[in-house]
């Protein structure tokens, strides 16, 4: 079920069961979240490798400025750097996507029934599948 269809839909399942509001709203995250994250990756050369290759260039530049440069010496400091970066990104990225997803999706949060506060944890949630797929790299 598309977006539109659900957000224009009343709370009534294909059964004629009235189902609970929240339910709806779960259901309209979900499909949100698939959508954005199929759309952000389908077009790409390197696919969700970009998900790995942004924060390990990053931490690798601060590795680099920190250990060469300032002559720190740490233990599993790339570890640290490596942590702190993916957390930034998924703040950072929750921060902007979140603050701009209302104004970036008028046409969807001005349909009535429409609850945009879905929109900015949609934001929230796919910086935070990004986060996820990006720890494996710690292992």
């Amino acid at each position: 079920m598309t977006a539109q269809r659900l957000a224009a839909s009343p709370e009534v399942s294909g059964d004629g069961v009235r189902t609970n509001g929240i339910n709806r709203v779960l259901t309209l995250h979900r499909v949100l979240v698939t959508h954005n994250l199929r759309a952000r990756y389908k077009e790409t050369l390197l696919g969700l490798a970009w998900t790995l290759i942004g924060p390990l260039l990053m931490a690798g530049v601060l590795i680099f400025l920190v250990q060469n440069m300032m002559g720190g010496n740490t233990r599993r400091f790339s570890s640290y750097v490596y942590i702190g970066v993916l957390v930034y990104s998924w703040f950072r990225g929750a921060l902007s996507q979140g603050t701009r997803s209302i104004v970036g999706s008028r046409m969807l949060a001005r349909r009535p029934g429409f609850p945009p506060e879905v929109l900015p944890l949609v934001a929230v949630t796919n910086n935070f599948v990004d986060f996820l797929l990006s720890l494996p790299v710690l292992a």
